[in-house]
């Protein structure tokens, strides 16, 4: 009986030549904070243009610009990075400061006093991160907190101060602050009171923010 050969065949399958389809890509889901804070400029911008408009500043009456005003300067304090943002928008600062000039020329009613307050705010948080001082700086802003000094509400004075401070060299200050011994005296008393409050605060200012 013969040999029984066997033999291996190998069958080789052709690629398809045809492309594959790829997923489509997935665009970037954004963070619950990106979000608020996109559209916190959104709206914010969209107000102060209204408000810029009003010369009288009554439409500071209308509750959501309070309330729009009020979360940035909050959002501020809490999340310093984002007074880079702050910084780098456009006409953003330029018209805070247009409310804080039109402010000073008029008799202000209670709700002007804390728009005013929540301003100064911004700009004061904005001031912390030394890169942002040039862009500060290029707005001219300092007679405008040097006005601010003489303030009739303690937290504006206050505010006004802190903020210069961040920004003004030394012989700038000895300038601004000949004649207004009656700042410094009130800012160390915020710092003694903050320091006496078991959260360390005073008018909403920590002991840490006096003493920087």
């Amino acid at each position: 009986m013969g040999n029984i050969v066997q033999v291996e065949y190998t069958i080789e399958v052709p690629h398809s030549t045809e492309s594959e389809e790829k997923p489509p890509e997935e665009k970037k889901k954004l963070t619950k904070e990106e979000v608020k804070k996109e559209n916190i400029f959104k709206d914010l911008n969209k107000a102060i243009d209204q408000i810029n408009q009003n010369k009288d500043l009554e439409i500071n009456n209308e509750k959501w610009n309070r309330d729009l005003l009020k979360s940035l300067a909050n959002y501020s304090d809490c999340t310093p990075e984002v007074t880079k943002d702050i910084a780098r928008e456009k006409k953003f600062l330029e018209n805070i400061r247009n409310i804080l000039t039109s402010h000073m020329k008029k008799e202000t009613k209670e709700e002007d006093e804390r728009v005013a307050k929540w301003c100064l705010a911004i700009y004061y948080n904005t001031s912390i991160m030394d890169s942002n001082i040039p862009r500060l700086r290029s707005l001219d802003i300092v007679p405008v907190f040097i006005s601010f000094l003489d303030a009739q509400v303690e937290i504006s004075r206050l505010t006004a101060l802190s903020t210069l401070a961040n920004i003004i060299d030394e012989k700038e200050s000895t300038e601004v602050l000949q004649g207004k011994p009656d700042v410094i005296v009130i800012l160390l008393q915020n710092l003694s009171l903050a320091l006496d409050d078991p959260h360390h605060k005073h008018l909403d200012w920590s002991a840490q923010k006096c003493a920087r």
